[in-house]
């Protein structure tokens, strides 16, 4: 399967709401203000190729190339290219099924540990997200669909390297919370 086709089936796992209901509602759509308490603008890193197969052709989100050098971490594995910034509208009606990985899996992470994928919490939170302290309400076809669209993303070498890229930090710095699933 190409990296397009896998990207599609992923966003279509990933459309499972967390909760019954709208998750935004419980925090005032917290993850999805435009603008920071300090003014600047807030937005998510695309994945790898994410870009390419999904907003290329798109011109309803403000999204910049990012030299991988000007990314603020100078550890970013060698062998990706440059990421892209998708900034956030600040819109409450944000079209769902155009939402970024990032949007469809927080405050899930993918995770990579001795060649397994698990889908972990990390303790170290840019959002205080309310839903973290209601994990009992989290839908299983939710945790089912991440855990799901991963398995398929991880097959793009890029995405895995990432994903290992990040797992590796998140040992380093003993920052899992708590583990979701496990393959």
């Amino acid at each position: 399967m190409d990296y397009k086709a896998i990207y599609k089936k992923a966003y279509q796992l990933m459309n499972e709401p967390i909760i019954d209901g709208n998750c935004g509602l419980l925090c005032d759509f917290h993850c999805c203000r435009d603008l920071d308490e300090d003014g600047s603008r807030l937005g998510v890193y695309l994945w790898p190729l994410e870009y390419e197969a999904i907003y290329e052709k798109s011109d309803t989100f403000e999204i910049e190339k990012v030299p991988k050098e000007e990314h603020g971490d100078i550890h970013m594995p060698k062998d990706l290219s440059d990421m892209y910034y998708f900034y956030c509208d600040g819109s409450r009606n944000c079209p769902r099924d155009l939402r970024p990985l990032h949007c469809r899996t927080y405050p899930i992470e993918p995770h990579i540990e001795s060649d397994v994928l698990m889908l972990v919490v990390e303790k170290d939170q840019i959002h205080s997200c309310p839903l973290l302290n209601q994990v009992e309400q989290w839908r299983e076809e939710y945790i089912n669909g991440i855990h799901e669209a991963w398995l398929l993303l991880i097959q793009i070498p890029e995405v895995k390297t990432l994903v290992k890229y990040y797992s590796d930090n998140r040992i380093r710095y003993n920052n899992v919370q708590s583990i979701i699933k496990g393959s």
